[in-house]
């Protein structure tokens, strides 16, 4: 964005760093569910979004990092949902986050 051809974009554009999801996890995919006019239990179980929130902190070292941002959180529902849906399960649960 240091390009002097793209001055107007980088005089628009701000930088957010935005912090993982963490415990906001669950209340992120039901606001998410709401806006496809869905109930968040109509498409993942609580079990489901517990191993979701498993898989996406890892550890290094004596720490945790958490991976819970927005736009890998939904890649991985999609990535989530489709597995169901090839498998025939009605939702996303545990097993379908753990087989993937």
């Amino acid at each position: 964005l240091n390009r002097h051809d793209v001055r107007e974009v980088m005089q628009r554009t701000e930088i957010v760093r935005l912090r993982p999801l963490g415990s906001d996890l669950a209340g992120y995919l039901k606001v998410r569910a709401e806006a496809c006019n869905r109930k968040l239990d109509e498409l993942i179980t609580v079990d489901g979004v517990d191993e979701l929130r498993s898989r996406l902190t890892v550890n290094a070292g004596k720490d945790h990092v958490s991976l819970l941002y927005p736009l890998n959180v939904n890649n991985w529902m999609v990535a989530a949902l489709n597995a169901a849906a090839e498998i025939g399960a009605p939702v996303v649960n545990r097993d379908v986050i753990a087989a993937m």
